[in-house]
C-alpha cells in the first residue's frame, strides 16, 4: 500500500487522499501554546516533536477530477501533490481552496511563480478573497503580505462565491472561521454518504478534545473555538467521515460525543 496517497468510495465518488508532506517536529508552543507542560504530560505530548501533516483531497465525480487545497508546491522542496497528481495521472478540472495560507494554495505556483493549472478554474470564499487581498489586513495579522502577491497572480483563474455556497454539484462550503477570517470547511456530498473536508478548523485530534486549546496560526482563538464547536457537533450528529489536514496520514476518521464533549476516532485502515 502506498504511504502517500488513500483510495476511497465516497457514494459514485472515487476519491484520493494525498500526503503532500509531514513535517515531525512541531514543537508544542505553536501547536498548542496556551497548553500547560502538566496539560502536555497527561496526554503523552512531546512538546518538542509533534508531527503534522498536509493532506489534500482529489475527487473523481465520474466526469472530472475536484481537487480541494493543493499542498505546499512552491514553498517546500519535498512536497509531494505535484507528483502524486502526475503519478495518478489526475488533470483537475476545478479546484477549491478552503483559506489562502501558502500551505492550501502553494501548488497552485511554481517555483518561477507560473500558474500551475492556468486552465483551471479556482473556487474562494469572496470575503476571503477581498481580505488577503486587501493591504490593511497585513497590517493586523501574523500572516505575510507574500499571500497577497501571491493571490494577484491567480486571480484571473479565481471563481468568487459565498462562503456558504454550494460550488459545483456535491460540493459546498462550510462556513468555519477563526483560523483565518472566512476559512471554510468543504462537504462533499454523493448518494446520500457525505465527507467534512476540515481543513485547518483543527490541527490536531487533541484541539476536538481540549476545545479551548489554541493553535498559534488561529487569528481569533474564541472565533476558531466556536468553530470547532459547530463542526464537531455537525459531524457527531451525522455521522459523515472528516478529512482533518493536518493529522496523522490519511486523516480520515470520525468525531464523536464523549460525555459533555467529543474526541476523534481514526478510520481503521
Amino acid at each position: 500500500m502506498n504511504t502517500d496517497r488513500y483510495r476511497f468510495k465516497l457514494g459514485n465518488f472515487e476519491c484520493l487522499a494525498i500526503l503532500d508532506n509531514v513535517w515531525d517536529d512541531a514543537p508544542a508552543e505553536m501547536i498548542f501554546p496556551n497548553a500547560s507542560h502538566s496539560d502536555l504530560q497527561n496526554e503523552n505530548i512531546d512538546p518538542e516533536k509533534i508531527s503534522t501533516t498536509n493532506i489534500c483531497l482529489a475527487v473523481n465525480t465520474g466526469t472530472s477530477w475536484v481537487i480541494v487545497d493543493t499542498g505546499q508546491g512552491f514553498n517546500y522542496e519535498g512536497a509531494n501533490f505535484w507528483r502524486i497528481l502526475d503519478e495518478e495521472n489526475i488533470q483537475p478540472r476545478q479546484i477549491i481552496l478552503t483559506h489562502p495560507d501558502v500551505d492550501h494554495y502553494g501548488g497552485l505556483l511554481s517555483k518561477d511563480m507560473m500558474t500551475v493549472f492556468p486552465d483551471t478554474p479556482v473556487y474562494l470564499c469572496r470575503d476571503a478573497w477581498e481580505t488577503f487581498t486587501s493591504e490593511s489586513f497585513y497590517e493586523i495579522s501574523n500572516r505575510s503580505i507574500m499571500s497577497r502577491e501571491h493571490l494577484l497572480l491567480l486571480e484571473e483563474q479565481v471563481k468568487l462565491v459565498d462562503c456558504d455556497a454550494e460550488i459545483l454539484p456535491g460540493f459546498r462550503m462550510i462556513p468555519l472561521p477563526g483560523h483565518t477570517p472566512h476559512h471554510v470547511g468543504i462537504e462533499v456530498e454523493s448518494n446520500g454518504e457525505k465527507l467534512t473536508f476540515a481543513s485547518d478548523a483543527v490541527i490536531h485530534p487533541l484541539h476536538i478534545k481540549h476545545l479551548d486549546w489554541h493553535f498559534q496560526w488561529d487569528e481569533d482563538h474564541e472565533i476558531a473555538r466556536d468553530s470547532r464547536v459547530k463542526l464537531a457537533k455537525m459531524a457527531s450528529d451525522s455521522g459523515c467521515l472528516v478529512l482533518a489536514f493536518h493529522f496523522d496520514f490519511p486523516g480520515l476518521g470520525h468525531i464523536i460525543q464523549d460525555g459533555e464533549g467529543w474526541r476523534w476516532q481514526p478510520l481503521a485502515i
